[in-house]
C-alpha cells in the first residue's frame, strides 16, 4: 500500500477577466470558444441563493445577455455554468469562497467561464456591489494552452501528513503527476458529467489523487515486470529512495496551499516526485517481510489478533504472553524514511535500525553524508556500507538526539556510491514525528479525488502584490522607480518571471501622428479619401525589457500595432546582482531606436523572502505619473536563492542520470570521447609524463597533426569555419616528407578527389578587391586572398557577411610590428568524436544557409543550388540515431554538450514565432532571437563549482553593475561576479576554494593605443570588485586577519625571457628600428609576453569548456559575435562518482598546463584549492614576473608570472610602484578612460 501525493506539471490554461475598471484577474478555464465582448456584470440577482446560481434562483430577465458571477459551493461548477446559459446569460466568473483558498480548477463549461480564486473573488465582488461602480462590466479571454509553468508544485487538493493513526511513518510515501493529466475518457459521458452534457470527447483534462495513483501504480507493474522477484516493499522503496524534491529548474517544490507558493515539506510530498528511471536501478533496498506489517497492527496500531486475520485471510496471533503485547513499532519497520517524535523534550534521543540490500553491482561501497536539521544531532553507525555480492543485506544504526523543545525540523542522510545515490530525508518535531526520508525530497497526500468535478487544476494569484503576514487580496502599490533611497540587496539565484500582458499602453508612434495631422489640415473630401486608404490603426509597437541594477536580464518580443498586448513568455533569469528594485521597462519600438513608455518597479525586499509577486502594477512614467490612465502591466516574479537550487549543488553530479546544462539549444550528449589539446604544437618530449588514475599515462596531443590527418583521409565532406584561414598555413612542421604541403594545396587535392569542401570565413569589410585596387584589410585576415586562391577550383568559399565594425574597429591601431619575430602563441583546441559533433555540423550547416542567402541581384535567379551535402542520404555516413556511441561502462567515455553565442541574423533556422523560440531556449532580442548557451554553461559551471576554477581567456571583462563606477558601460555578463561569489560562498561556510584566471598581459594591439588602454581600463575595474567582493566575505567571518582575498583569487599571465645571445648571434646586424622604439627595446632585453589566446575553463578537474567566446560581452551576448563552445566531463571521474579528486583526462590536461607554464610539477599541484597550492602558485608567479622585469637577462624556466599589479590585504587593486606602465612597449596596466566609445572595448 502506498499513499501517494498529486502535484502539477507545467501545463495550464489560464483565463483573463478583465473588468470594467481596468483590473484584470487571472483565473483557469478550458472553455474552448470565442472570448467575450465586454458585458454587464451581474452578481446576486435573483431568489434567495442566486449568489450561488442553483436551480430555479436566477431570473433570466436581470442575467440575460450578461456575464453572472457565482460563488462555489451547494452545487458543481460545470452545473452553474448550465443554470446560467439555461436563464440566457452570456458568461460565468466562478469564484472561490475565503474557505476554498486560491485552488481554482479548469473545467470544460459550456459557456465562457473562468474560474477565479478567494483573493480575486474578493476584489470582484468589491467591484460589482462598490457605490462608485455604477454599471460593472467585465469580459473574458482564452489563452489555451500555456506551457512552461513552474513544475512540480504541490497541488492545494492533495492531503497532507502528519498521519493522526500513525505520525511515525511519513505519509504520503511519494508525489506523481495529478494536474492537468491528459486522460482517456469514456465518449458516452460528457466532460463535465453532466446529464445535459451531450458532448463525445475520447480524452478530457483530469486532475486529483486519482490522477496521481494511476501514475505510481503503472510504474509499480513496471518494476514489478524488470524485477520480478521484488517484494512490494522493494518496489516501494524503490520509488521512494529515488524521488526527488526540486522542481525543473533546480528550485525546491513549492507548496500551492501555501502563502505565497512557499517551499513544500516532507508532510506535503513524503520522499519526492517518481522517477521512474532511477527507481528501475535504485541501487539499495529496504525490504519488509508481510509478517512485519502484520506485527505493527499489533503493536503499532493495536489490532486484535482476531481482526489481524481478517485481514489476513490466515490464523494469526499477535506476539506476547497473556494481556502483553509486543508486536513492532513504527520506528521498527525497516521503512525508507524515518519519522520520530521527541517526547521528552532537549536531549531526548532516538536509535532506529534499517537493513539494506544490494540492488545494484557487485563490490559496491555506500559511504553516509548526513545533514542534521536544526536542533537534531545524527549519529550513523556504520559511516561506510561495503557489498561484496548482489543480493547482500547489511545493517545500520541511526540515533538522534533533540537539541530543542518543540517544532518541525527537516535533513537527509544519503549512501553515495560512484553510480548510486540513496537519500533518505529527515523530519523532526517534538509535536509530530521526526521524519527520515529516503532518496531525493517527498510529498504528503492520499489517494482519493476531491470536488464533484473531474478537473482539479492549481489556481494562480490574483493579486497585484502577495505579502507575507497578509491576508492575500488585491494591493495596489506604487511601482515607479524609487527616486529615494532604497535597501540595496544581493540577489544571487534565479529570479523565475512571467510577462503576461499590457492594458491601455499610450499610442506613440510619432510619425503617423505626424502624418494624420497632415491629413486633418487637408479639405475634408480629400482627407477622408486618403483616411480611407489607411487600412488599420497605426500605434504602438512595445516590448518589455528587465533590467536589475541597469543590467537588462530579460527582454520580450515586439508586438505590432497594439496597445493591449499580450505576450505570455516566460524567463528563468540567473542573477548576481546587488540590487533595491526590478525594473519592467515598456517601450515602443520604432524604425530608429525606441521610446520609453513606462516602467514598473518590483522592490527586491517583496521577492528577497521567496514570495511570489504578481498581478497587474500601474506603468508610470518617468515622473511617476501614469504613463496613460490605466495603463498596466501584468507580470509575475518569484527569486530562488542558490542554497534552494539543488541543480548547483553536487558539481556534475555522480550520475546515473546526468542533465548537462539545462535551458540550452543543443541537449548533452552521451557517449562520445574527446581529445584535448593545449597548444597546435608540442614538441616531442617538452613535456613530463603525467600519471592518471588506473596507471594510465596522459599523452599530450598533436593538434596540427591531428586536423591534417583528418584532412588528408577525409571521403565525403571537409567544412571549416574561422575568423581567419590562410591557404598557406602548414600544419605538420616536423616530418620532412610533408614539410611543403600547405592547407591550400591539400585542400584543392581533396576536392578534385570528390570530397565536398566548404569554406566559411569572415568576410573584413576593409579587405577588397575593386577594380584592380587591392586592399589587405586592417585585420590580415587573408579572407579576400584565400578566396582568390580557391576561385578556379572545386573548393567553395563563402565570406560571412555579417558586418564586425563592433567587434573590429579598434584594432585599427594594432601599430607597426615589422622587426620583430613572430609573436609566441598560446591556446587550447579540442576534437570531438561522437554524436555531438553532429550539432557542431548543424552549427555549420545554419551559418552556411543564412551566409549563402541570396542577396541583390541573386534573388532573381530561378533556382538556387545549396552546396551543402544531404548527408542522411549517404549510407556511408552514420546519422546521428546510428553513430557508434561509447559505452556507459567505459571509464574513458566522454559526455559532451555544445553551446553558442549567436542570433538569428547569423544563421537560418532559428524559430521566428517566440513561443517556439523559448521552447527551444533562445533568448528574445529586439527582432531577433539569440542564442546564448555559451554564457549559461558557464555560469552553470561556475555555480557548480566545488573545489578551484581555472581559466585562460583572452580577454576578462564583466558584471560591470557591480562595479564602483562606470556601471552602465554595458559589460554585464555574470560570470566575474559569480566567481567572486562561490568564493565568498566558501569563505562564509569556511571551506577551501580557488581561482586562477590566466589572461594576456596586454590585450591584442597597441598597448599605449587609446582603445587597448580602455580594455585595461575595464580590466581593473572587474579586478577590482572581484577582489573587494571576496574581502567584504572575509570581513563578515573574522578572518580579514588571517587570510587575504589573494589566498582565493589570483590573475596571471605569460611571459618568457630568453638568455643572452652567442657571440655569433650578436654579432649579426639586426633592423631594430630607433634605439627607443618597442621593437628595439625588446630586442635588448629579449622578453616579451606569451599571448594568452585561449578560451577555456576547466572546474574541479571534472568539466572542460573550450570553445571561441572571450569572457567579455561582445562574445558572450549573442548578437555581436558569432562563437561556439563545449562543455565536456567524463562520467567515471567526478568528485561525486569517486568521493575524492578525479584523476583522468581533465586532471591530466591541467596539470600538462601547469606543467608548461610553470616547467615544473609539485605534489600540491594535485590539490589546487589547497592554500598550499595557492601560495605556492603565487609565489612562482612573482618571482617569474621578477625574472622578466629585472634589468639582468636570464633565462626563464616557468612563463606563469603574476598579473603586474599590488592587491593589498584588503583587496585594492593598484599599479605596482616599480612597474606602472608595461617593460618595453609602455602603456598603463590598470589601463585609463580615454574617450572611446565603450562597446568597441568591453
Amino acid at each position: 500500500m502506498m499513499t501517494v501525493a498529486a502535484s502539477s506539471i507545467d501545463r495550464s490554461f489560464p483565463s483573463i477577466v478583465e473588468l470594467g475598471n481596468g483590473n484584470i484577474l487571472r483565473g483557469e478555464s478550458l472553455y474552448s470558444g470565442k472570448p467575450t465582448k465586454r458585458l454587464p456584470l451581474v452578481y446576486g440577482k435573483g431568489k434567495k441563493g442566486a449568489e450561488f446560481c442553483t436551480n430555479g434562483t436566477l431570473y433570466s430577465g436581470l442575467v440575460k445577455g450578461k456575464i453572472v458571477v457565482c460563488e462555489r459551493g451547494i452545487n458543481g461548477r460545470a452545473e452553474k455554468g448550465e443554470v446560467v446559459k439555461r436563464e440566457g446569460g452570456a458568461g460565468m466568473i466562478l469564484i472561490n469562497r475565503v474557505t476554498d483558498g486560491e485552488q481554482v480548477y479548469a473545467d470544460p463549461h459550456f459557456l465562457p467561464a473562468a474560474g477565479l480564486g478567494a483573493s480575486a473573488g474578493i476584489a470582484l465582488k468589491h467591484y460589482v456591489t462598490s457605490n462608485s461602480t455604477r454599471t460593472p462590466t467585465a469580459s473574458i479571454k482564452f489563452s489555451g494552452t500555456v506551457y512552461g509553468e513552474r513544475a512540480p508544485v504541490m497541488a492545494s487538493f492533495s492531503s497532507r501528513g502528519p498521519s493522526a493513526v500513525s505520525p511515525e511513518i511519513i505519509k504520503p510515501d511519494v508525489t506523481a503527476p495529478g494536474v492537468n493529466i491528459l486522460a482517456a475518457w469514456p465518449p458516452y459521458i460528457g466532460p463535465t458529467m453532466l446529464e445535459s452534457d451531450k458532448r463525445s470527447v475520447e480524452f478530457n483534462v483530469l486532475s486529483g489523487t486519482s490522477m496521481s495513483c494511476p501514475h505510481v501504480a503503472g510504474l509499480a507493474a513496471l518494476l514489478k515486470s524488470a524485477h520480478g522477484d521484488w517484494s512490494p516493499a522493494a518496489i516501494k522503496s524503490a520509488l521512494m529512495t529515488t524521488a526527488y524534491a526540486h522542481d525543473r529548474e533546480g528550485a525546491p517544490i513549492a507548496d500551492s496551499v501555501a502563502e505565497n507558493s512557499t517551499s513544500a515539506t516532507p508532510f506535503v510530498f513524503g520522499s519526492g516526485h517518481v522517477d521512474p528511471e532511477k527507481a528501475a536501478d535504485p541501487g539499495l533496498i529496504y525490504d519488509i517481510p508481510a509478517r512485519d506489517y502484520l506485527n505493527y497492527l499489533c503493536g503499532g496500531l493495536n489490532y486484535s489478533s482476531a481482526q489481524i486475520a481478517l485481514v489476513s485471510r490466515e490464523k494469526f496471533t499477535c506476539p506476547g504472553k497473556g494481556n502483553v503485547v509486543n508486536g513492532l513499532q513504527p520506528g521498527d519497520l525497516n521503512y525508507p524514511s524515518f519519522a520520530v517524535i521527541f517526547n521528552g523534550g532537549v536531549k531526548s534521543n532516538r536509535t532506529l535500525k534499517r537493513t539494506v540490500t544490494n540492488v545494484g553491482i557487485p563490490g559496491s561501497t555506500y559511504t553516509v553524508h548526513v545533514t542534521e536539521p536544526d536542533g537534531v544531532s545524527v549519529i550513523v553507525e556504520p559511516k561506510v556500507l561495503k557489498f561484496k555480492k548482489v543480493g547482500e543485506k547489511l545493517r545500520y544504526n541511526v540515533s538522534f538526539v533533540s537539541r530543542i523543545g518543540s517544532g518541525h525540523s527537516y535533513g537527509s542522510l544519503v549512501w553515495k556510491s560512484t553510480k548510486y545515490a540513496i537519500l533518505q530525508n529527515q523530519t523532526f518535531t517534538n509535536e509530530f514525528p521526526i521524519l527520515q526520508r529516503q532518496n531525493s525530497s517527498s510529498s504528503v497526500l492520499d489517494t482519493s479525488s476531491v470536488g464533484s468535478s473531474p478537473h482539479h487544476h492549481p489556481s494562480y494569484s490574483n493579486t497585484l502584490v502577495v505579502e507575507k503576514g497578509r491576508n492575500k487580496g488585491l494591493w495596489l502599490t506604487p511601482s515607479t522607480p524609487s527616486k529615494t533611497s532604497m535597501k540595496c540587496l544581493l540577489i544571487h539565484g534565479n529570479l523565475d518571471i512571467w510577462v503576461y500582458k499590457a492594458k491601455n499602453l499610450p499610442k506613440m508612434d510619432l510619425f503617423h501622428k505626424t502624418i494624420g495631422d497632415m491629413f486633418n489640415k487637408l479639405p475634408g473630401n480629400m482627407s477622408s479619401k486618403i483616411e480611407g486608404h489607411m487600412n488599420h490603426k497605426i500605434t504602438s509597437d512595445p516590448y518589455v525589457t528587465i533590467t536589475l541594477s541597469g543590467a537588462t536580464v530579460g527582454r520580450t518580443y515586439v508586438i505590432s500595432n497594439d496597445e493591449n498586448p499580450t505576450w505570455m513568455q516566460h524567463f528563468n533569469v540567473p542573477v548576481a546582482h546587488c540590487a533595491s528594485e526590478v525594473h519592467f521597462i515598456v517601450k515602443d519600438d520604432d524604425v530608429v531606436g525606441s521610446q520609453l513608455i513606462g516602467t514598473v518597479a518590483i522592490p527586491v525586499e517583496n521577492i528577497h523572502g521567496g514570495g511570489k509577486v504578481e498581478g497587474f502594477f500601474p506603468i508610470l512614467s518617468s515622473n511617476g505619473k501614469p504613463s496613460k490612465a490605466g495603463s498596466v502591466l501584468s507580470l509575475s516574479i518569484q527569486y530562488t536563492p542558490m542554497e534552494q537550487l539543488n541543480i548547483y549543488q553536487f558539481g556534475v553530479g555522480a550520475g546515473p542520470e546526468y542533465t548537462g546544462v539545462p535551458g540550452t539549444y543543443f541537449p548533452l550528449r552521451n557517449g562520445g570521447k574527446v581529445t584535448l589539446y593545449q597548444d597546435a604544437y608540442v614538441p616531442f618530449g617538452s613535456l613530463p609524463n603525467l600519471e592518471l588514475e588506473g596507471g594510465m599515462r596522459y599523452v599530450h596531443g598533436q593538434c596540427w597533426t591531428d586536423i591534417f590527418n583528418a584532412l588528408r583521409n577525409a571521403r565525403r565532406l571537409i567544412y571549416i569555419t574561422g575568423w581567419s584561414v590562410w591557404h598557406k598555413v602548414r600544419l605538420v612542421r616536423d616530418d620532412s616528407s610533408l614539410e611543403e604541403c600547405a592547407l591550400g594545396e591539400l585542400l584543392k587535392s581533396k576536392s578534385q578527389e570528390g570530397v565536398r569542401v566548404l569554406l566559411l570565413i569572415w568576410d573584413d569589410p576593409t579587405s577588397r578587391n575593386i577594380l584592380g585596387y587591392k586592399t589587405d584589410g586592417v585585420m590580415a585576415t587573408h579572407d579576400e586572398e584565400t578566396r582568390r586562391f580557391f576561385k578556379h577550383s572545386s573548393v567553395q568559399v563563402l565570406l560571412c557577411p555579417r558586418v564586425a565594425g563592433k567587434r573590429h574597429s579598434w584594432m585599427k591601431q594594432r601599430g607597426n610590428v615589422s622587426g620583430c619575430p613572430r609573436e609566441p602563441w598560446h591556446d587550447m583546441h579540442y576534437k570531438i568524436y561522437g554524436p555531438a559533433a553532429y550539432d557542431i555540423l548543424t552549427n555549420f550547416e545554419e551559418r552556411w544557409l543564412k551566409a549563402s542567402k541570396p542577396r541583390g541581384f541573386k534573388k532573381l535567379k530561378k533556382a538556387y543550388d545549396d552546396a551543402l551535402l544531404r548527408i542522411e542520404r549517404m549510407p556511408e555516413i552514420l546519422s546521428p540515431s546510428d553513430v557508434c556511441y561509447v559505452s556507459d561502462d567505459d571509464p574513458e567515455g566522454w559526455h559532451v554538450q555544445i553551446f553558442r553565442s549567436i542570433d538569428s541574423n547569423s544563421v537560418k533556422g532559428f524559430p521566428k514565432d517566440s513561443k517556439q523560440a523559448t521552447m527551444k531556449n533562445l533568448v528574445c532580442g529586439k527582432n531577433v532571437m539569440i542564442d546564448m548557451s555559451i554564457h549559461t554553461t558557464y555560469v552553470k559551471a561556475i555555480r557548480s563549482a566545488q573545489h578551484y576554477i581555472y581559466i585562460e581567456n583572452q580577454y576578462f571583462i564583466g558584471s560591470s553593475y557591480n562595479w564602483s563606477q562606470y556601471k552602465d558601460v554595458g559589460a554585464n555578463n555574470l560570470i566575474p561576479m559569480e566567481i567572486a561569489l562561490k568564493v565568498a560562498e566558501k569563505i562564509r561556510a569556511h571551506e577551501r576554494f580557488a581561482a586562477y584566471i590566466v589572461i594576456p598581459m596586454c590585450p591584442e594591439g597597441n598597448p599605449t593605443g587609446a582603445a587597448t588602454q580602455r580594455i585595461l581600463f575595464w580590466q581593473h575595474k572587474t579586478m577590482q570588485m572581484m577582489y573587494e567582493t571576496i574581502y567584504k566575505a572575509l570581513v563578515e567571518v573574522g578572518l580579514e586577519g588571517a587570510f587575504s582575498p589573494q589566498d582565493y583569487l589570483n590573475f596571471y599571465c605569460l611571459g618568457n625571457r630568453e638568455a643572452p645571445p652567442s657571440a655569433n648571434d650578436a654579432s649579426r646586424t639586426e633592423n631594430n628600428g630607433p634605439a627607443n622604439s618597442p621593437q628595439a627595446l625588446c630586442r635588448k632585453n629579449r622578453r616579451f609576453m606569451i599571448y594568452v589566446h585561449s578560451k577555456g575553463m576547466i572546474v574541479d578537474d571534472e568539466k572542460v569548456i573550450i570553445g571561441s567566446a572571450n569572457i567579455n560581452q561582445r562574445s558572450l551576448e549573442g548578437t555581436r559575435d558569432t562563437e561556439i563552445a563545449m562543455g565536456a566531463y567524463q562520467p567515471h571521474y567526478t568528485w561525486a562518482r569517486k568521493q575524492s579528486s578525479p584523476e583522468g583526462q581533465i586532471y591530466g590536461y591541467r596539470m600538462s598546463l601547469w606543467a608548461e607554464h610553470l616547467g615544473v610539477v609539485e605534489d600540491c599541484f594535485k590539490r589546487p584549492e589547497s592554500l598550499e597550492c595557492v601560495r605556492r602558485i603565487r609565489s612562482m608567479g612573482e618571482t617569474n614576473w621578477q625574472q622578466f622585469a629585472a634589468d639582468e637577462v636570464t633565462e626563464m624556466r616557468g612563463h606563469l608570472m603574476k598579473y603586474p599589479v599590488h592587491v593589498d590585504r584588503k583587496g585594492k587593486v593598484k599599479p605596482l610602484s616599480k612597474f606602472p606602465v608595461f617593460p618595453d612597449v609602455g602603456g598603463s596596466i590598470v589601463g585609463s578612460f580615454l574617450a572611446i566609445q565603450e562597446n568597441l572595448t568591453i
